[in-house]
C-alpha cells in the first residue's frame, strides 16, 4: 500500500479530526441514511467496509433488494419490466451534516442518469436498483408506482443489521444493496473508524432512450 497508494483506494470513514481541526476521514458528521455508491456505479459498484478503531458495538444497516424482489407479487414484477428511475446524486438527501469539502466534491460533475428498476448482477442475482434519496423519479408504462415500490422496498424483513467487531469486513454489491449508518451519537462517530474500499464487479443496465 505504501508503494502504490493510487492502486488501493482505502478511505477512512470517521468523524475524527487532527490537531488543527481538519477531518481525517469522510462522512464524519453526517446522518447517512439509505444510499449506495451511485456516484461510481460504472467503475466502483462494489464497496467494502471494515471495522477498525472503536467500531465494536456500533452498527451499519443493509437493505437486500434481492430478497425484496423475490418476495414481490409476480404480476407486480411484470409491471416493473419497463420501469426505470432517473437520478442525480444529492448528498443533502441522505447525508445530512456532511462536511462542506466532501459535499462540494460529490456535487462536482454529478450528472443525471437513468437505470432500469429491475437489475441482474454479474452473478445472475436479480434485485432492484432504486435510490429514492438522490433526486429520484420513477417512470413506468403502468402509471405512478412510487408508493407501491417504496412501501415494499423499505421493509424490516429485508434489512440486515451488522454489529461490528474490529476487523470485520462486509462486502456490498451496490447494484442490489443499500446501506445506512446506525444512528449513533456523534461522540461515538467522532472516534469510530471504518475502512472503506471500492471494487468493480457488477454491471448496471441503462435504458437506451
Amino acid at each position: 500500500y505504501v508503494d502504490c497508494k493510487e492502486k488501493f483506494p482505502v478511505q477512512r470513514v470517521t468523524g475524527s479530526k487532527n490537531k488543527t481541526g481538519v477531518p481525517t476521514g469522510i462522512f464524519g458528521g453526517a446522518k447517512l441514511t439509505w444510499h449506495s455508491n451511485i456516484n461510481g456505479w460504472s467503475s466502483n459498484d462494489g464497496v467494502g467496509l471494515q471495522g477498525w478503531d472503536n467500531s465494536q458495538n456500533t452498527c451499519t444497516e443493509f437493505l437486500n433488494t434481492a430478497r425484496c424482489r423475490a418476495d414481490m407479487d409476480p404480476d407486480f414484477v411484470r409491471d416493473l419490466h419497463l420501469a426505470y428511475g432517473q437520478y442525480r446524486i444529492t448528498p443533502d438527501g441522505w447525508a445530512e451534516g456532511i462536511e462542506d469539502f466532501q459535499k462540494t466534491a460529490m456535487n462536482l460533475g454529478a450528472g443525471v442518469f437513468r437505470a432500469w428498476l429491475l437489475q441482474t448482477n454479474r452473478a445472475g442475482v436479480k434485485g432492484i436498483f432504486f435510490n429514492p434519496l438522490n433526486s429520484a423519479k420513477l417512470f413506468s408504462d403502468v402509471g405512478d408506482i412510487w408508493d407501491k415500490v417504496y412501501d415494499h422496498y423499505f421493509n424490516e424483513e429485508y434489512k440486515y443489521v451488522h454489529w461490528w467487531e474490529e476487523g470485520d469486513i462486509v462486502l456490498m454489491d451496490q447494484l442490489l444493496t443499500l446501506h445506512q449508518r446506525g444512528q449513533h451519537e456523534q461522540e461515538i462517530l467522532d472516534v469510530r473508524v471504518l475502512n472503506r474500499f471500492a471494487v468493480s464487479y457488477t454491471h448496471l443496465t441503462l435504458p437506451t432512450t
